[in-house]
């Protein structure tokens, strides 16, 4: 029972989140951009959320955006990259390609607050175009 109504909990949260930072823009701290609109879809996607409750409930993350998917030829999701912030951040990337499971492939990347900052005013950088192209889905 508990599990269940942290998953919805989650979703809501998401969808919530999604929302709030408005209906056609993604949403960092500094930033507003316009979002790809099959991203309103792929914050749903139930593979995107498995990954990003596990990641919580792991790591207990600052954030967590989504920041690249793939299709294949038949439109299903195929893989998808995320982009984690986190405190302790070292070895944590290692720690949850190990303990995470999911159906489909997905990348991540994880930086400290202190990274993401800095890099996140790095021109040309990963960072930087999270910030432009990617969903906040946590944090």
């Amino acid at each position: 029972f508990c599990r269940i109504l942290l998953q919805k909990q989650l979703s809501n949260n998401l969808l919530e989140k999604f929302v709030a930072n408005s209906k056609n823009t993604a949403y960092n701290n500094t930033k507003r951009v316009p979002v790809r609109k099959d991203a309103v879809f792929m914050i749903h996607n139930e593979y995107i959320q498995q990954v990003t409750k596990e990641i919580i409930e792991y790591c207990h993350p600052n954030k967590i955006i989504l920041f690249s998917w793939k299709h294949n030829v038949k439109d299903e999701l195929s893989s998808f990259k995320l982009i984690v912030i986190a405190d302790h951040s070292e070895g944590l990337s290692h720690d949850l390609y190990l303990n995470i499971d999911c159906e489909i492939p997905f990348d991540l990347v994880v930086y400290s607050p202190t990274q993401w900052e800095e890099l996140s005013h790095t021109q040309n950088s990963l960072a930087e175009r999270a910030i432009q192209k990617g969903v906040v889905l946590y944090g």
